[in-house]
């Protein structure tokens, strides 16, 4: 999952972005939560984050190692702890089905508790992506409805100091050591539960951003 620290600073360095709205974060239904679902009954939007689930296994084992080593958002796992960790009996389809589970359970309740049109999905890749991520804040800004009041200057910079090049150590962004890849068997079983997942959606929602978002890590 993306991490919370960084997030929080991109929200809040945004001009009177945090003044007169409510924000709720919670990775519910899978794993801890604080305090019970029913406190997002009243939301009348949702923003997923999504994260192509073959880098966010990889990822929460680096947020678990590095809570271990006193930097939770700033090291990378070793290689070999990586490898020992992705082939414990289970890991990899309990990670993956966790990924699945929380994006079928939002995708659920967009259904029958708001619409499609309240959803915002924002896709991790392009956040951090220089090339698409000014882009994708500047929109997730826009459905927030408050363009009219940062200015474009504003995202630029916000993105710059969180996400860009300069923010090495302070950002979201660890030191890679090497790219985690999976075995031929565990690839494909990711593939195919990913093509299942997308299946799942069926023609009502084809269009949805949701479907299109889980369609494209196929």
């Amino acid at each position: 999952m993306p991490p919370r620290k960084s997030y929080n600073r991109l929200f809040t360095m945004l001009p009177s972005f945090s003044l007169d709205c409510i924000r709720s974060q919670t990775h519910f239904p899978v794993g801890p939560t604080h305090g019970p679902e029913f406190q997002y009954r009243d939301a009348e939007r949702a923003i997923i984050i999504l994260r192509d689930p073959r880098l966010a296994v990889p990822s929460y084992l680096n947020y678990q190692y590095g809570l271990e080593h006193g930097d939770d958002h700033g090291i990378q796992a070793p290689l070999e702890v990586w490898e020992e960790w992705r082939d414990e009996p289970g890991r990899v389809v309990t990670e993956v089905m966790g990924w699945i589970n929380i994006t079928k359970h939002w995708a659920r309740r967009m259904n029958h508790w708001l619409n499609y049109d309240n959803l915002y999905v924002l896709m991790y890749e392009d956040l951090v992506g220089r090339d698409t991520g000014i882009r994708a804040l500047s929109s997730l800004i826009s459905f927030l409805g408050y363009s009219n009041k940062v200015t474009d200057e504003a995202i630029r910079c916000a993105w710059e100091e969180i996400l860009g090049e300069d923010a090495k150590g302070r950002g979201i962004r660890r030191q890679k050591e090497y790219v985690p890849s999976y075995s031929t068997e565990q690839d494909a079983w990711i593939t195919a539960e990913l093509q299942a997942f997308a299946e799942w959606f069926g023609q009502d929602n084809a269009q949805s951003s949701l479907g299109e978002a889980v369609r494209s890590y196929v």
